[in-house]
């Protein structure tokens, strides 16, 4: 990691963490998405969609498509993210709000290793 991954206050930088995550889930079988200009996105857009088409018979396309925000310290999903992130889960989509903390824990990679996301579900609204 260099001095431009950090924040001010020596923490990692939203596009740090999102550039872990994403090659991590790349390396796991995940293809993902991100928009990157958010001018153009309704608001409330979440930061990612990870789909993994692997053994997609065996589990429902909600185990294999999750929506991520990401959240580095101090920062709070804004009421736009949450409506988002409710309209998801209330149509049975998986949803993890992930920070640094679920790096450094190995929240992250479990869930992105694991086909079944499920499982991590009581993890996914943890932030620093």
């Amino acid at each position: 990691m260099t001095r431009l991954d950090l924040k001010k206050d020596g923490s990692i930088s939203h596009d740090a963490l999102q550039k872990r995550i994403t090659d991590l889930a790349e390396w796991n079988g995940w293809a993902w998405r991100h928009e990157t200009d958010s001018r153009w996105s309704k608001p409330g857009k979440l930061d990612l969609e990870l789909i993994r088409v692997r053994n997609a018979h065996k589990y429902s396309m909600h185990e294999n498509f999750i929506w991520v925000e990401l959240k580095t310290s101090g920062d709070k999903v804004t009421r736009a993210q949450q409506e988002e992130i409710d309209r998801i889960r209330d149509a049975g989509g998986k949803v993890f709000v992930w920070g640094s903390r679920h790096w450094d824990d190995g929240t992250i990679e479990r869930a992105l290793a694991n086909l079944v996301v499920g499982q991590f579900e009581n993890e996914r609204d943890s932030v620093d």
